[in-house]
């Protein structure tokens, strides 16, 4: 999973059409919601914990993806997969 992949769910669970409608949805802005979509940037804890509740999903499963695709660690990458049961792939 990466942002992009969240962002996909998440606009099919709000029924949006585009970057526009989920970010009015989520009261982001667009560029924010974009830059997600296209992988620019990856979601703080306060923006996993709003994917996370809209997909009802655990949050550690979403901020776990996060720090996995933000560390080229090894070590670190294996923390994150164990943290949340190891169903992420990095």
């Amino acid at each position: 999973m990466n942002t992009s992949d969240y962002m996909n769910l998440v606009r099919k669970k709000l029924n949006t059409q585009n970057v526009n409608q989920t970010a009015k949805a989520l009261g982001w802005t667009a560029t924010k919601v974009k830059n997600y979509v296209e992988n620019k940037n990856r979601m703080n804890n306060e923006a996993c914990l709003v994917i996370a509740n809209i997909l009802e999903v655990p949050v550690i499963e979403v901020i776990a993806t996060m720090e996995v695709l933000r560390t080229d660690d090894n070590e670190k990458k294996l923390m994150w997969l164990q943290a949340c049961g190891s169903n992420l792939k990095g």
